[in-house]
């Protein structure tokens, strides 16, 4: 430590040049004064008392611009010491090196602020440049005047809160609040989401500010954050929020496929042992899904979302006892709590293949059984090949009417078709029959007229012999 004098200033340089001021109010007198009145002071006199040990002499001075340490203007003053009592006065030499400011200053413009200091010193050694009170002149022109004793800026908080909590769906609205305590700290909150500014900033209205923003893609975790900057520095410090974690999630929904890969609609009939894959959408990245089935205690495996939010592949069971009816298949996420859902029912599986179809069955042909056909029988029992036989029951009216044939032959074949044979099987009989019957009478006939023609029993018609 040296101790130096210029130009009639003593300047005390320390090493160590950290300064703390002591806890204390200095009062100057005058309060006002010309820069070149010397000395510039008559006293001061400060609220508390000197440090222990440090309460022999004391010493008066200013910090010039870009320094740490004072330019004493006096020093060694003992006069009213020792300085142990609070509101102590430290009269100021008149005689001796005692200066004016300006030449403790030594500018050639010395307009602006200074810290002026009250040094408290031990009786002998070294003074510890720490044990000081303060004041602040401010210098206009070639005068100066004491400045109000101004409150050191006070300290502030900022927290953040977002609705929905914890997660919005991209393309939904969320909010951004930020609280500024205390409530009457000015100024401005800008907000940021992943460490982007999002908007303006806001004013603090009443303590809090708030901002709306839309959720962009893609599926992501973020980080919200609000920092307030105060109107006026010298009054309130600026503060900033902690990080709030958020998520920016899909829209849930579910898929789901069967063994074969076809697609399991919602509601779908399933059986017991069934197996089904589930591809779901709505999550955080890399969030736990828990699982349960509605009406079951059995516990279900969770799952895990991808990158992008979607639990793929979620493979279940129908547990084998599970009762026939309605059933729900729920996915919860731990962190923002979607739910997803997909209901089914628990049965047989419906058949590919319909037992009974009885569009395609008809129980019976009445307009095509000819035994139903009196004028067949008429045709028959006649016995006359133009009227009963060839003509009305042949090919010709039973063949191409649907109603079968009004004939006992072919007419009923062609009418009753492929659906109904049982009835026409039994009538081509009969047919068939009748027909072998008047073969057997043709032959017959034929054999009686070759034996009369024999034993000239034949008649004959013609001329008589020799005309």
């Amino acid at each position: 430590m040296a101790l130096l004098l210029t130009s009639g200033v003593v300047v005390i340089a320390a090493a160590d040049t950290t300064n703390a001021a002591e806890t204390g109010t200095v009062t100057a007198t005058p309060a006002t004064g010309s820069i070149t009145t010397k000395p510039m002071l008559q006293s001061v006199t400060v609220s508390e008392a000197c440090p222990e040990g440090f309460q022999a002499k004391a010493a008066v001075g200013v910090v010039k611009r870009g320094a740490t340490a004072a330019s004493w203007m006096a020093m060694n003053i003992t006069q009213n010491a020792p300085y142990d009592q609070a509101g102590f006065t430290v009269p100021v030499p008149t005689t001796g090196t005692a200066k004016s400011l300006a030449e403790v200053l030594q500018e050639a413009t010395p307009s602006g602020d200074y810290e002026m200091r009250v040094l408290c010193q031990p009786a002998t050694g070294a003074p510890d440049l720490t044990k000081y009170f303060s004041l602040y002149i401010e210098v206009t022109g070639d005068t100066w005047r004491v400045k109000e004793p101004v409150a050191p800026a006070v300290e502030t908080t900022t927290t953040l809160a977002v609705s929905p909590a914890q997660q919005v769906r991209i393309g939904g609205k969320y909010t951004l609040t930020a609280t500024v305590t205390p409530s009457d700290a000015a100024g401005i909150v800008s907000f940021k989401v992943g460490g982007v500014s999002q908007g303006a900033p806001v004013p603090v209205v009443g303590g809090a500010a708030t901002l709306e923003l839309t959720a962009a893609a893609p599926v992501k975790l973020s980080e919200l954050n609000a920092v307030f900057a105060a109107t006026d520095a010298t009054k309130f410090h600026g503060s900033q929020s902690e990080n709030v974690g958020y998520a920016f999630v899909d829209a849930p929904s579910v898929r789901a496929r069967d063994e074969s890969g076809d697609t399991v609609e919602p509601n779908a009939t399933l059986e017991a042992g069934q197996k089904i894959k589930l591809v779901i959408k709505g999550y955080q990245p890399g969030e736990t899904v828990g699982a349960a089935l509605s009406g079951s205690q059995a516990p279900l495996a969770d799952g895990t979302a991808d990158a992008a939010g979607i639990l793929n592949d979620y493979e279940f069971t129908v547990p084998a006892g599970a009762a026939d009816g309605p059933a729900t298949l729920s996915f919860t996420g731990a962190k923002g709590g979607t739910k997803v859902d997909f209901a089914f029912t628990v049965g047989d599986a419906p058949s590919d293949d319909p037992s009974d179809d009885p569009s395609d069955d008809p129980s019976g042909d009445p307009s095509g059984d000819p035994s139903d056909d009196p004028s067949a029988t008429s045709g028959a029992d006649s016995g006359g090949t133009d009227a009963g036989g060839a003509d009305s029951g042949g090919t010709d009216s039973g063949g191409t009417a649907e109603g079968g044939g009004s004939g006992g032959g072919s007419g009923g074949g062609s009418g009753g078709g492929e659906e109904n044979t049982g009835p026409l099987a039994s009538t081509g009989g009969m047919a068939l029959g009748l027909g072998i019957g008047a073969a057997l009478l043709i032959a017959a006939g034929a054999v009686v007229v070759v034996q009369a023609r024999r034993s000239g029993r034949l008649l004959t018609f013609g001329p008589p012999a020799g005309d």
